[in-house]
């Protein structure tokens, strides 16, 4: 499992658009964060070891559980919004559920949930 900054969703990974002279899915020009070149650089590192999950962060207001390649990626609304994530690891499964807070006195509301198979 891994935790890192940027992950595959479209705000991650958006790009100059020169049409519109901003940053989007859409733009064909520069990377605003991370290229594809690193993406693929990572997934490569990665290809020799089992990762069982990628939690990041980087857009804050939209909990999102994805999959890119084989990797399966999570992520919940930022802390400072009220988001979680909750991971479950056994020998032989994993759970994951994003949440985030609903009062201030501890409530909470899961907006997303994953499980999975884990094979030795």
């Amino acid at each position: 499992m891994l935790f890192q900054h940027y992950g595959w969703d479209a705000f991650s990974t958006e790009t100059w658009d020169a049409t519109k002279k901003t940053f989007d899915d859409e733009g064909s020009g520069a990377p605003h964060w991370w290229s594809e070149v690193e993406r693929n650089a990572l997934v490569e590192v990665l290809a020799s070891y089992t990762v069982i999950g990628i939690f990041h962060g980087h857009q804050h207001e939209t909990p999102i559980i994805y999959r890119q390649g084989k990797l399966d990626l999570f992520k919940p609304k930022a802390a400072y919004m009220g988001g979680f994530a909750l991971a479950r690891i056994t020998n032989d499964a994993m759970d994951v559920v994003l949440g985030e807070a609903s009062d201030d006195r501890g409530g909470s509301v899961f907006t997303n949930a994953f499980s999975k198979t884990l094979s030795g």
